[in-house]
């Protein structure tokens, strides 16, 4: 039903391919998707994004790095950096038909966006200017796809793995975790630091978020389906998933996995040493580390094993869609082609390990910064890893937003008792509810 990386290629492969892609590129004095345009273009853009602080600095070196070539097109960007805010004003604009020349776009919101005609396709524009596929990570292309056409460039691309406390584990005298464990082996390891009546708990063995994407690749790793092959139906209510989510709540019930709303208000149990293990995702490893600082050691470990057999990682990131009501199409084209080369996507992501890189030929760099001694030889390369050989690659449906209100409103309740199955037929009903008003008039 959802592709892996059929070649299996090794990372020193990967890294030797994409290596000689951005050495090529060097030699050449090109970048993938370079500008093709001539410098006298002229034009105005709005550019909106939802971002923090850092971020928005190194947008604004794009820029002026932008208008060195193209010192006629004028960006004014608008950045919202609250998500809600940021979201509310984007359905606000989309649905009157005034949304910005271009804006960010999660991989969730590119079937949606693109089923309400917000976003321009982009087959046309990259089949005339020579372009295709080959440097972008698979999973992200099939997020960036509706109905055969890619939708988005790529910004970043994300995803999990477990970030565990060394220095927690020497205590107890638990050997680290490897790379090619298990689910039942995770949790096995969280029981050794359960202490005491699960109720007064303050130390857990391993937290886990109630995210629907993370839970989407655990689900799959158990064997269990969420959508049909054509995404237009959620098949989510089956035995296999149903079996997955009680094992969750038996581990919770246990007091050896511990969710975000069970643990201290207001601090983060990892950084605080109260959990040994956190579930967290690519774009945490500069906050982990400058959280933990001197206080203890830790390091990162792949997604454990299904019993599948694997270590589905489910991935998610963010890219830029071109308005469909844009009066500048060109100019949106060449903006959003030049933010998205590997030049730029080095000084936005891969320069201070920001997620992962939308382009593969941007990798060698943020590998060359996972190599560098403020990381002390902790594995972030698990990232990439993944990314290369365990990453889903499936789509997010039309409805999903509508599959993440259902799935939000009621996992809580499943993790702290409540009947697993019941849930995810209530989540299955809401969501293919959703999905007949969408496809009604088909």
């Amino acid at each position: 039903m959802y592709r892996r990386n059929p070649a299996g290629l090794s990372r020193r492969d990967f890294l030797k391919s994409a290596g000689a892609m951005a050495g090529g590129i060097a030699a050449s004095g090109a970048l993938p998707f370079a500008s093709l345009a001539q410098s006298d273009m002229s034009g105005a853009l709005q550019w909106n994004t939802n971002h923090n602080t850092l971020s928005v600095n190194d947008f604004k070196i794009v820029i002026e790095n932008f208008n060195e070539e193209f010192p006629d097109i004028a960006i004014n960007l608008i950045n919202h950096g609250d998500s809600e805010q940021y979201y509310t004003q984007i359905n606000t604009a989309g649905v009157a038909g005034t949304l910005p020349d271009l804006f960010y776009v999660r991989s969730f919101d590119v079937a949606p966006f693109g089923g309400r005609g917000w976003i321009h396709p982009l087959n046309d524009l990259m089949a005339r200017d020579g372009m295709d596929l080959s440097d972008f990570w698979p999973a992200q292309v099939a997020q960036n796809s509706y109905e055969g056409q890619l939708m988005t460039l790529p910004y970043d691309f994300s995803n999990w793995a477990i970030y565990y406390n060394k220095t927690m584990f020497d205590e107890f005298g638990v050997p680290y975790p490897t790379d090619d464990w298990t689910w039942d082996e995770c949790f096995e390891i969280a029981a050794a630091f359960q202490e005491g009546d699960p109720s007064e708990q303050t130390r857990w063995g391993l937290e886990m978020h109630q995210w629907p994407w993370l839970i989407m690749g655990l689900l799959h790793a158990g064997g269990g389906a969420i959508y049909t092959d054509d995404y237009r139906h959620c098949i989510v209510n089956n035995p296999e998933n149903v079996a997955t989510l009680q094992r969750l709540q038996d581990e919770m019930a246990a007091g050896n996995v511990v969710h975000r709303g069970n643990t201290p208000a207001g601090l983060d149990p990892f950084l605080t040493g109260n959990i040994a293990m956190e579930v967290q995702g690519s774009w945490a490893a500069y906050y982990i580390l400058d959280g933990i600082g001197d206080s203890f050691e830790w390091d990162i470990v792949k997604f454990p094993r299904g019993s599948t057999g694997l270590s589905a990682v489910s991935a998610a990131g963010g890219a830029w869609g071109i308005a469909t009501n844009t009066e500048d199409l060109d100019v949106a084209w060449e903006f959003c082609k030049y933010i998205t080369n590997t030049e730029s996507t080095n000084i936005l992501i891969s320069n201070q390990l920001r997620s992962l890189p939308g382009r593969l030929s941007s990798v060698p760099r943020w590998e060359e910064v996972a190599g560098t001694d403020i990381w002390k030889g902790r594995k972030v390369q698990v990232f990439t890893d993944q990314m290369l050989n365990d990453a889903i690659n499936w789509s997010y449906p039309v409805y999903q937003g509508e599959f993440d209100a259902a799935w939000n409103a009621r996992i809580i309740s499943v993790f702290e008792g409540n009947d697993p199955e019941e849930m995810l037929r209530q989540v299955e009903e809401e969501a293919n509810a959703a999905a007949d008003r969408y496809f009604e008039d088909e």
